[in-house]
């Protein structure tokens, strides 16, 4: 999986290949992670510019893909009634690119894989904000065992 994702040093030098490797412990667990850099692709990598779109595709784990689902399939539908099938699709593309390029200029030099569509799916947040600034939305709340349902404004 981190040979899709998108590591913001192999943006920011070009010709370089990344690659996470897991260490193992003196005592047979996982050790610390090194990473490794070399001239030409670990096998089974693709190249650097198509992990900009993969890893916008690829999730940590089930929680992190069931959080960015939930808030997809609660504002998604509106905002793709809003603009149509194929300017969201765009939207949503340049959305997640614009999120990377953003990692990128924060941190050129990092190692750490960018994965999820956390970024995509915080402009289709943005892109519901802009089109329906007056809606209201419903939350559940539970604070220990205290629940209530609140309304407030997108923003």
């Amino acid at each position: 999986m981190l040979h899709d994702a998108a590591i913001p040093y192999d943006f920011t030098h070009p010709g370089k290949y990344c690659t996470l490797l897991a260490g193992v412990s003196e005592f047979g667990g996982s050790g610390a992670v090194t990473v490794e850099c070399r001239d030409r692709p670990f096998p089974g990598q693709i190249p650097t510019w198509e992990t900009a779109f993969t890893a916008m595709f690829l999730h940590g784990g089930l929680l992190h893909i069931a959080g960015n689902m939930i808030f997809l399939a609660i504002f998604g539908p509106n905002v793709e009634e809003a603009v149509g099938r194929l300017k969201y699709l765009v939207f949503y593309l340049v959305g997640g690119l614009v999120a990377l390029a953003a990692q990128i200029a924060v941190g050129p030099n990092s190692f750490a894989p960018t994965l999820g569509a956390s970024g995509a799916i915080a402009a289709v947040l943005g892109g519901y904000i802009v089109l329906y600034p007056r809606a209201r939305i419903l939350s559940l709340i539970f604070i220990i065992f205290f629940v209530t349902i609140i309304e407030s404004p997108p923003w």
